[in-house]
């Protein structure tokens, strides 16, 4: 039906370059070469396996409950290390750092506490904190 006073709607066909892949100024466009690489594109150095943190474990059984005396003792021992260490009781596991999350654990005497630790300085790490565990009073 021809006369009508309404203007045409604008072609369906027009490109909209703001944000589309094929426009040449957007950042994003992948096949853009002058588009900066992302992180997951840069090459990444080697690694050599030697480079890997130590890691150490020991598991002790305790010869007391373990309550707020020596786990304020572990807590102590555990600030001079700079290794990642978790000490583990039931399935549960705490930071030594903590004595409440220590305590939280629950483990009374004759149970077994696992010491692990990752990092520059495990094998000490998990070496004093059982020996803080075996001596517990």
């Amino acid at each position: 039906m021809s006369g009508s006073s309404e203007p045409a709607p604008a072609a369906a066909s027009a490109p909209i370059g703001v944000g589309s892949p094929t426009d040449p100024a957007d950042p994003a466009d992948p096949a853009d070469p002058a588009r900066p690489a992302t992180a997951a594109e840069l090459p990444r150095p080697a690694r050599d396996p030697a480079d890997r943190p130590a890691t150490a474990e020991a598991t002790v059984r305790l010869p007391a409950n373990l309550h707020a005396r020596p786990a304020g003792a572990l807590a102590r021992a555990a600030a001079g290390f700079r290794s990642t260490i978790r000490v583990e009781h039931a399935g549960r596991s705490a930071s030594p750092t903590g004595i409440l999350a220590v305590l939280g654990l629950g483990a009374t005497r004759g149970a077994d506490v696992t010491v692990r630790a990752e990092g520059v300085d495990a094998a000490a790490a998990v070496a004093t904190l059982a020996r803080v565990l075996a001596e517990a009073e």
